[in-house]
Formats: structure tokens, sequence, C-alpha cells
């Protein structure tokens, strides 16, 4: 009940034995998720097939914070962990033309708000439980639990489609639905001029070596949170000579762990006028996930660069050559 000033006379936290209503206290949830929902860590309540396919699916531990979306429930959320792997059975679906699809829910189911009955004794209701794994039918695309039940607190973890007359759940079945709740992102911008007269080496024959080029090697330590990189490396002014210049660039990231090596990007340059050659722009990126043993260690950005042995001309840097690193920390969603 509100106060005189319409607010919840109790914040959270006062002393002494002030009474903390559970509404202010699901506030509280709701404050330290900045209004997000979701799976708190990155492989957080997997949906998982059996080993051996059969009806039903597994759930694996993990945090979690759900919004209240039942009535009178603005600005508060509910947090809870799974400590134990959960299953949940899916049917065999029996229809011969017909796909069948199930959405796999984590779902609160608080008696102060309809439609959930209250325990009959004090005992249960001290234990509960209160937080289930439900299946609930839905269409091929459905994405959020809201979706099926717009008054219900729950998050969406993933949609199992299951074709004609089929009964095992295999992981081809299982769209994965998880959000991540806050997510965070570290970006980072960089640049340095380069040296001067910096030539990248022809690879011998075969064209199998590659040069750490061109030349400028940053360093970033690697948040203990992060789980995954991209990185994209603009290289500007990079002098080219009069003849035809053949040969490939790469972004390469060296870590504890790694490293991560991008595909190649192809260097083709035409004969250029005579009288001296062009300036020109080069991008690499590189990205993927980073290993456990990558969280907080250093992160090296080392581009790699070869001119084919058989390439009249070459590239380099000059005067006025420069090259920025646009670098993304972030958490992504670990999949099967």
């Amino acid at each position: 009940m509100a106060d005189i000033n319409g607010l919840d006379p109790v914040p959270f936290f006062i002393a002494d034995q002030a009474l903390h209503s559970a509404d202010v206290v699901r506030s509280q949830a709701y404050n330290s998720a900045a209004g997000d929902e979701g799976v708190v860590g990155m492989s957080d309540f997997r949906v998982l097939p059996y080993a051996t396919p059969t009806g039903g699916v597994r759930i694996t531990t993990g945090n979690y914070v759900a919004r209240g979306r039942s009535t009178g429930q603005l600005g508060q959320a509910y947090s809870g962990r799974g400590m134990t792997e959960s299953r949940v059975d899916i049917p065999a679906n029996t229809s011969t033309t017909t796909t069948a699809y199930h959405l796999v829910v984590l779902r609160i189911e608080d008696p102060q708000y309809a439609p959930w009955t209250p325990y009959a004794t004090v005992d249960q209701k001290r234990v509960g439980p209160y937080n289930f794994i439900r299946r609930l039918p839905c269409t091929a695309t459905t994405r959020y639990a809201w979706e099926v039940n717009a008054g219900h607190s729950a998050i969406a973890l993933a949609r199992v489609a299951v074709p004609p007359n089929t009964s095992a759940i295999t992981q081809a079945m299982i769209t994965d639905l998880r959000q991540p709740c806050n997510a965070q992102v570290l970006p980072i911008l960089d640049s340095s001029a380069l040296t001067d007269g910096f030539t990248l080496a022809k690879s011998a024959a075969g064209n199998a070596q590659w040069f750490n080029w061109p030349g400028w090697n940053p360093q970033y330590r690697i948040p203990t949170w992060a789980n995954y990189v991209n990185c994209m490396s603009t290289l500007t002014s990079i002098g080219g000579s009069t003849s035809t210049v053949d040969g490939d660039l790469r972004g390469r990231l060296d870590f504890p762990g790694g490293p991560l090596i991008a595909g190649n990007a192809r260097i083709d340059l035409d004969a250029s006028a005579a009288g001296g050659g062009q300036r020109h722009t080069f991008v690499t990126t590189v990205g993927g996930y980073l290993p456990p043993q990558a969280a907080g260690g250093i992160l090296t950005v080392n581009n790699e660069g070869r001119i084919y042995n058989e390439s009249p001309g070459q590239i380099g840097s000059n005067a006025g050559s420069q090259m920025a690193v646009s670098l993304v920390f972030s958490q992504r969603l670990i999949y099967p």
C-alpha cells in the first residue's frame, strides 16, 4: 500500500526491523537488471536433446531475470536460478502432415497474482516451488513467452518443431530463443601513424609465407566477462608501386587459447600511371568466440599480409599512412 506521497513506505533496504514488501524487493531485481530480462550467463538454460533422442528435452542450470507481467507489476522483476538440470516432456506428433510447435519457457507462478493459486500450508508457502520450466503450444514464428500468455511472468528458452509422425527430439528441431540479460559490450577505437617505408614482403615460392604488416600491434586487456571479440583494422594512405600488385591481407588476434585468424582479403591492384604509385585503403576483419582461458589475458592485434612471389609490384606504408583499430569485446550466447 502506498503512503501519502504515493510511495512504497519502506524502500530497500531499511534496518531496525522495517518490513519490506515483496513488491519493493521485486523492484530491486528490476532495477538491478535495468529493466531487462533473460539469462544472466551466456550458457545458462540451454535447451538440449537427450544423448539418445527421446520424447523430451533437458535444460541446463543457470541464473535468470524475468520481468513481472501481471497487472500492477510495472517496474518489477523476479530473479532466480536453476540448481540442477531440468527436463520437459515433448509429446509425439501423430499428425501425418503438420509440424507441431512447442515453446519451452521458464515461468514464475506467483500466487499473489491471478491465475495462480496459493499453497495450502505455511510450509508449502515457504519453499514453493514458484518457478517452473513449462511447455506451451505455439506457432512456427513464436519467439517470446508473452506472445502465448501476455499476463504471465516468463522468459522463452527455445521453440521445438516436431515433424509429422515423430516422437524423438533431436538438436535440429530446437531453435534457441534465449535472450541475454544486460549483455555487456566494450567498444575500443584506437589509431596510430605507420612507419614510413615499411614494405609488405613477398612470399617465397608457393606463396605460403605470411608477414606481420603493417607493423603496429596494439595490445588490450580482455575483460573477464567477455566471451566474444570483433576487430576491424583500417589501413589508409597505403602506397602501391606503378606495377600490378597481387597478394593477400588478413586479420589475426593473438590471446591465451588463441589465435583467431580471418579469411584472406585479396590485394589486386592494376598498374598505375607512370610517375608514381597511387594511395589505397585496405580493411581487415576478424572475430569469434574467446575460450575461457582468455579471460583477463592480453589480446594482440596482429594483421598479416603477403605479396605473391610472382607479383611485379608491392605495397607499403608511407609518410601519412595510418591504421585505425575498432575492437569490440562482448557477451554472446553460447549455443549447443
